[in-house]
């Protein structure tokens, strides 16, 4: 991680140091992409202090907060892209076909910006390729968390096993809360607690068949992402 810190650091120096022919195009290089940046790589020390690798049984509000800095990581990778996107068809003074210019939702790095990704094929900097491959993954957790179902970490993870158990206590549970028997809702509800074991994971709606992710190390390769295609379209400007 300190590697990819270090690189977007330099790179945001190269941008803030740049001279852009285009002044709207400057804007999305300063106060988009390096701006969205820093929010990133704030995003994953605070991640990695609250919630280490060796993390066992966090309590629920650092989830929370865990989780919320997850949020706003995932929105910001992807603005970061777009601020991209948006930053090479102004420097590059790109139209559409007719000489009109493109709306804001033509501009992107996604699979439906057609001429961006031509444009971006026609220089030599990507094929889209091993990108493709990468917004397989990310644009399914984007699109979730913006439009459909919050990301989740769950507190812990239970076996076959354990979720009979987790099950069975859960019956109890209503039982205890209908006789009023609060001392045994207290005891039922440790048992089930104890249940299973915490694992850093992340997920969004099980029912959509969502792919569960282990974030800490997803974290890197997606800021890695995001810090190689401003290398590389940087360069090319």
């Amino acid at each position: 991680m300190d590697d990819w810190i270090r690189k977007s650091e330099d790179l945001q120096s190269e941008i803030l140091a740049r001279n852009f022919w285009c002044e709207r195009a400057r804007e999305y290089a300063v106060h988009g992409f390096s701006r969205r940046m820093s929010y990133l790589r704030h995003a994953m020390e605070r991640i990695f202090e609250l919630l280490p690798l060796d993390a066992d049984n966090p309590d629920r509000l650092t989830l929370n907060d865990t989780t919320l800095f997850l949020h706003a990581f995932v929105l910001n990778i992807h603005g970061a892209l777009d601020n991209l996107a948006h930053m090479w068809v102004k420097e590059r003074g790109l139209t559409k076909s007719n000489g009109n210019p493109f709306a804001d939702n033509e501009i992107g790095l996604l699979r439906r910006n057609k001429v961006v990704r031509n444009s971006i094929r026609e220089a030599e900097i990507s094929d889209f390729t091993d990108f493709d491959k990468w917004l397989n993954y990310f644009q399914t957790y984007r699109d979730s968390l913006a439009h459909r179902i919050p990301l989740y970490i769950p507190p812990k993870l239970l076996n076959n096993s354990a979720v009979e158990e987790f099950r069975r206590i859960e019956k109890a549970l209503s039982l205890a809360i209908q006789c009023r028997d609060f001392d045994e809702w207290g005891r039922l509800m440790k048992q089930q607690n104890a249940l299973g074991r915490f694992e850093a994971w992340m997920v969004h709606s099980l029912d959509e068949g969502a792919v569960p992710m282990r974030f800490h190390a997803q974290m890197i390769c997606d800021f890695a992402t995001v810090v190689d295609w401003g290398q590389r379209l940087i360069a090319k400007l």
